[in-house]
């Protein structure tokens, strides 16, 4: 095949995150594989929550970033993207009290939010409890997003911007020469390339084994689930939310219903055996949430998905060279975040690519 200068292994969320910012400098010489359609692994499962208030000053600086993204592509894509506002809800126990104040300090003036307290916020939201809490945040700007239309939106921009996207095209070795990067095997063939940006997601551990890859860093692959349940559509307007002193999370899917879960700990699972949600985990995840929200009572299963990511130890991602072979990119480990850290793991990928190059990328 032709010869190009990067190949973007994975269509998911970040892939075509990093696929629509390249695109936009270097057109054609961008190709973008993914062995199935672009957003259809475990993007398209997501719960797509997009905010900025993390208790994590780095993660709450990329996801700003990440918001803004996305509230300008709303604009611009005159109706062919949008967030679904609900507002974001984050329930503050005793033990990151301090980390919340400091956190909502830093914060506040990039976004709009709130600081009340717990009994405040258990009024305002109609919570069943605030036993455990000692604060709440609130988020009015966030919401969700839909991640398949999404990744599919931003790989049809960079494509409009002239980069090429493979679909069903599934990567099977990284060619090299003197331990330096030359090209990428694929069920179609041989791909001549400079650089190679692995995103893969949950597939990255093994992936990298497989392919020779040695980084500096450790990622696994752990299950995420998440249940959908009815909910009464006179009940009060739900946000997404996170409760710390519970450890569930949600967010209202339509007028009549809602994702809920929590973590998951289920490591080191094969991405590819695609398992039904698990009664007990589904269990779990509701009584941890109907200490909050009383309607959980009256609720009826739906169904949910189980899925996947790969976590880092820092729950942060990583952008990072691999140690070899020199050439490989890594940009995977997003712990869950993959949709909020999308567009700041492209600026990553961008400011490594050009510090390898002497070609200009954007902004």
């Amino acid at each position: 095949m032709n010869a190009h200068r990067i190949v973007i292994v994975g269509g998911g969320i970040i892939g075509a995150a990093i696929f629509q910012r390249l695109s936009r400098a270097w057109g054609r010489e961008v190709v973008m594989i993914e062995k199935s359609r672009p957003g259809q692994g475990a993007t398209a499962f997501s719960g797509g929550i997009v905010r900025a208030f993390h208790l994590d000053p780095l993660l709450a600086d990329q996801c700003a970033q990440g918001l803004q993204f996305y509230r300008d592509l709303a604009h611009a894509s005159g109706g062919e993207f949008q967030i679904h506002r609900t507002g974001f809800l984050q329930l503050i126990d005793e033990a990151h009290h301090g980390t919340a104040r400091e956190a909502f300090a830093n914060l506040s003036g990039q976004v709009a939010l709130e600081w009340m307290t717990a009994d405040a916020g258990a009024s305002r939201f109609k919570l069943a409890s605030s036993q455990g809490l000692c604060a709440a945040v609130y988020e009015p700007e966030a919401g969700h997003v839909d991640p398949l239309s999404l990744a599919r939106l931003l790989t049809h921009m960079g494509q409009r911007d002239g980069g090429i996207a493979m679909p069903g095209v599934e990567l099977r070795g990284i060619s090299t020469h003197n331990g330096v990067t030359c090209g990428v095997e694929t069920n179609l063939g041989h791909i001549v390339c400079e650089q190679v940006v692995v995103c893969t997601g949950a597939w990255t551990p093994e992936l990298g084994r497989r392919l020779g890859v040695r980084t500096p860093f450790a990622l696994r692959s752990k299950a995420i689930q998440i249940n959908l349940v009815s909910r009464e559509t006179q009940a009060t307007a739900m946000p997404a939310f996170v409760d710390l002193g519970t450890d569930a999370y949600g967010r209202p899917h339509g007028a009549d219903a809602a994702f809920i879960g929590c973590p998951v700990d289920a490591w080191d699972i094969d991405p590819d055996i695609v398992s039904p949600p698990r009664a007990d985990a589904r269990t779990d995840a509701l009584a941890r949430a109907r200490q909050r929200f009383a309607w959980l009572d009256n609720s009826q299963a739906l169904g949910g998905y189980r899925r996947h990511d790969a976590y880092d130890a820092t729950g942060r991602g990583v952008v990072a060279w691999a140690d070899a072979p020199s050439g490989v990119l890594i940009a995977a480990g997003f712990s869950g975040n993959g949709v909020k850290l999308a567009p700041g793991a492209a600026q990553a990928v961008t400011r490594h690519l050009q510090a390898c190059t002497e070609l200009a990328l954007p902004a």
